[in-house]
C-alpha cells in the first residue's frame, strides 16, 4: 500500500535541476502499442516492472492482462502506451485499450479504459506501471497517450486507482486539457487487515464476545457437521474446488446478478487457476460440512498479500454464521503462508469492517472528449437523468467502469442469514 501521497501541484511539471536531466527526460519517447504481437513482447518485461511500481496487484500482472486480452480481443483495440529510452527497453506501461460496455448508456461510447477496466471480469486495482520514485519524469511521458488518441476515444475511464498513487496527480493534470475536465466519479473503501504472526493474535483483536461466539461456532462445526478444512489443488482437485465455488456462489447470486457467474468470467477464471493454483499465487479454501463443500473463498496472493476475491456458501448452516467460518478459514491460510496482509478490495461492507483494522481508498477517473458529440449528448441526457433522480446517479456512476450489474457476490457474512 503507497503512503506517500502528494499534491497535483508538487507532482505536475517537476522542475529538473540539472541539464543532464533534461537530456534524459528529452531522449524518453511514448509508444502505442496496437497490435498483438508488439503487446506480447512485453511479457518478459511487464512483471518486473510492477514490482517496482507503488501500486502493485495482481490485477496489474501480465497473466491477468493477457487473459483479459483473450477474453476481449474481439471488441478492444490495444493502445498500450510504452515510455522507452534511446536503447528501446520499456522504462513505464500504461496497459489500456479501447473499446465499449455491452450493457447500459455507456455502450454508445468509445472508453479509453485499463486491460480490464470494463467487462465482466472485474479488475480491483489498477494504475500505469511506473518504476516508485520516476513517477514525475515518466508518468507525464506516459498521459501524452490521452493527447495523441484522442480523436478515438469519446470518454476516458480509469476505475480502481488508489488514491495515495503517485500517477493520479499526473493522470488527472493530463486529462484536464484534453478531457475537458476530469472528475473523480466514485470513491470507495477498501478494507485489510495487517496481519499478525498467528491466528490466535487475530482472535484477540476482537472482543472477548466475538471470540466466544466464534470459538463455539468453530466448534459446532467440526462436532455436529463433521466439518473439515480443505485446500484446493492439495486436498480437493484442482478443477473440482472452483466448480464447487461456482456453484456455491450461485446459491446466492444469479447469472443476471453477479457477473462472476458469467460464462466470459469463469473461462478467465478457469484459465488464472490453472496458471496460479499450482504456483499457489491463488487458494481455494474450502469448509466441508456433512461429506461435501459447505462454504469456499477465492483469494489471490501477490506482494506478500491475499486479495479477497469471491465467496459462496450454503445458507442452511446460517446457525452458525457459515460465512464468518469461511473468511476465518481464509485469513488463517493467509497467516500460514506468512503473508503480511489480507485485502478484502473494494466495498464498505459490514463484514469488511469488521474484520479489518486498516483501509485505503479507491477512485474511478472519467473524462470526456470535449470533441465529441456522442460524449455531448451522453453528458447531456444524464444531466436531465440527474435533475429527474438525483439519488440513482451515485450508483449508475460507481457501477460504470465494470457494468451496471453487480461486480460479484456482495453478500455480508456478518449476518446471521450467512
Amino acid at each position: 500500500m503507497n503512503t506517500n501521497a502528494a499534491r497535483l501541484s508538487d507532482l505536475t511539471d517537476p522542475p529538473l535541476a540539472h541539464p543532464r536531466e533534461a537530456t534524459q527526460q528529452a531522449s524518453l519517447r511514448l509508444e502505442i502499442v496496437r497490435d498483438e504481437a508488439g503487446f506480447l513482447a512485453l511479457a518478459p518485461h511487464w512483471d518486473a516492472l510492477l514490482a517496482r511500481s507503488a501500486t502493485r496487484t495482481p490485477f496489474l500482472t501480465w497473466d491477468w492482462v493477457r487473459l483479459w486480452w483473450e477474453e476481449y480481443r474481439a471488441e478492444f483495440q490495444l493502445v498500450v502506451g510504452v515510455v522507452r529510452d534511446r536503447s528501446g527497453d520499456p522504462l513505464a506501461i500504461a496497459p489500456l485499450a479501447i473499446g465499449r460496455p455491452t450493457e447500459g448508456a455507456r455502450r454508445h461510447l468509445r472508453h479509453l479504459t485499463f486491460l480490464g477496466g470494463i467487462g465482466e471480469i472485474t479488475s480491483e486495482g489498477q494504475d500505469f506501471i511506473v518504476p516508485q520514485g520516476l513517477e514525475p519524469q515518466l508518468t507525464p511521458v506516459l498521459c501524452q497517450i490521452f493527447t495523441r488518441l484522442r480523436p478515438r476515444w469519446d470518454t476516458v475511464l480509469l476505475p480502481m486507482i488508489h488514491e495515495t498513487s503517485p500517477n493520479l496527480p499526473h493522470i488527472l493534470a493530463a486529462l484536464d486539457a484534453p478531457g475537458g475536465g476530469a472528475q473523480i466519479v466514485g470513491r470507495h473503501r477498501s478494507h485489510f487487515i495487517s496481519l499478525p504472526d498467528s491466528w490466535e493474535d487475530v482472535e484477540m483483536s476482537h472482543g472477548q464476545n466475538w471470540r466466544s461466539n466464534h470459538r463455539r461456532k468453530w466448534k459446532k462445526m467440526l462436532a455436529q457437521h463433521a466439518g473439515r478444512t480443505l485446500q484446493g489443488g492439495s486436498d480437493f482437485p484442482a478443477d473440482e474446488s472452483l466448480d464447487a465455488l461456482t456453484a456455491l456462489h450461485s446459491l446466492r447470486w444469479s447469472v443476471g446478478e453477479s457477473l462472476f457467474l458469467r460464462d466470459r468470467a469463469r473461462r478467465f477464471h478457469r484459465k488464472l487457476a490453472q496458471r496460479w493454483l499450482p504456483v499457489d499465487r491463488l487458494s481455494i479454501n474450502i469448509l466441508e460440512l456433512d461429506g461435501a463443500p459447505g462454504a469456499a473463498t477465492y483469494c489471490f496472493h501477490y506482494d506478500g498479500r491475499a486479495w479477497f476475491y469471491q465467496a459462496g456458501w450454503k445458507a442452511e448452516y446460517g446457525g452458525i454464521s457459515i460465512g464468518k467460518l469461511a473468511v476465518a478459514w481464509a485469513v488463517q491460510c493467509a497467516i500460514r503462508r506468512g503473508l503480511r496482509e489480507f485485502d478484502f478490495l473494494p466495498g464498505d461492507l459490514a463484514y469488511k469492517q469488521e474484520w479489518s483494522n486498516a483501509c485505503q481508498k479507491v477512485v474511478d477517473i472519467e473524462a470526456f472528449n470535449p470533441f465529441s458529440l456522442r460524449a455531448a449528448l451522453f453528458r447531456f441526457a444524464r444531466r436531465c437523468k440527474r435533475r429527474a433522480a438525483p439519488s440513482s446517479i451515485a450508483s449508475h456512476d460507481r457501477a460504470a467502469p465494470h457494468s451496471e450489474l453487480p461486480a460479484a457476490g456482495q453478500e455480508d457474512p456478518s449476518q446471521p442469514s450467512t
